[in-house]
């Protein structure tokens, strides 16, 4: 396989969220029941489009993907479901990266600590922002999610996702590997998160380093990808210091925005930063 160049001009950009690897949603209408009728189901329908890079969701950092083991016929395991995409993708002519939730919190629904959506939450409770009992504050306040939350500051939480990534780049041949900021917007203790921003720099430095190893050793670089919030302002106030990440020449490509506003990402504020250092910025649309 040749290697997709890291800075070439892609026209549009398809981030896939894996859902279809769990369950034939009625909504969507799937009729998923082997590997051709899974890349039909939503893969396939990009082919011949204006899609050029595809973007697979790999899940929040557990395997299996939200300690979610019920998968579709014909699909034995998320890792059987990452390698029929990029096998498909690249059949096609088009480039495929890995997308990692960093801080997923959907699961800060959860009645309790037993039934979230990552073991080694249950195992380590010290290394969430919040305690469990967090969980009954009223729905409107923010902290009401920082029970699930994974806090960055930990050593320990940034090992936890560098021996994921380590394992997911090494075992699946990928083109890129993105880091998803955006799914949840929370990474510090609540007023902590600027003057911890170099804890998340750091961690980016590392994860860098990772997929150059890792490139090196297979003949083929990773493209290296963040996606991050809606503008710089929120991104520091997230604890995500993108200027530095971009001085350093740690990204390859930036995407930004969670896509849910698309008209009022400072898109220009962006390209403009982005030009500055050399770096390719594609502003997200959400549905």
């Amino acid at each position: 396989m040749a290697a997709f160049d890291k800075h070439r001009m892609r026209r549009i950009i398809c981030n896939d969220d894996g859902d279809q690897q769990f369950g034939n949603y009625p909504d969507y209408g799937y009729d998923v029941h082997d590997e051709t009728s899974f890349i039909a189901a939503r893969t396939g329908v990009t082919f011949g489009t204006q899609v050029d890079t595809y973007v697979w969701c790999v899940g929040n950092g557990t395997d299996p993907p939200y300690a979610n083991d019920c998968f579709q016929p014909g699909i034995e395991s998320a890792g059987h479901a990452s390698d029929m995409v990029i096998r498909a993708c690249h059949a096609n002519g088009v480039e495929v990266w890995a997308s990692l939730r960093m801080n997923d919190i959907h699961d800060s629904r959860a009645k309790d600590l037993e039934h979230v959506h990552d073991p080694f939450k249950r195992e380590h409770p010290e290394l969430l922002v919040a305690p469990e009992e967090d969980r009954l504050l009223s729905t409107e306040l923010a902290e009401r999610s920082q029970w699930t939350v994974y806090n960055y500051a930990r050593p320990e939480v940034a090992q936890h996702r560098l021996d994921f990534i380590r394992r997911n780049a090494t075992a699946h041949d990928f083109d890129g590997y993105e880091l998803d900021l955006t799914r949840h917007g929370f990474y510090f203790p609540l007023g902590e998160e600027r003057s911890l921003a170099p804890k998340m720099t750091d961690l980016v430095r590392h994860v860098r380093a990772l997929l150059e190893e890792i490139g090196e050793k297979r003949g083929r670089p990773y493209t290296f990808v963040a996606h991050v919030g809606d503008s710089l302002e929120t991104c520091l106030d997230q604890g995500h210091d993108v200027t530095m990440w971009l001085e350093e020449g740690l990204l390859d490509v930036l995407v930004v925005g969670t896509g849910y506003l698309p008209f009022v990402v400072p898109s220009q504020e962006w390209l403009s930063l982005g030009r500055r250092f050399g770096v390719p910025v594609y502003p997200a649309v959400n549905t």
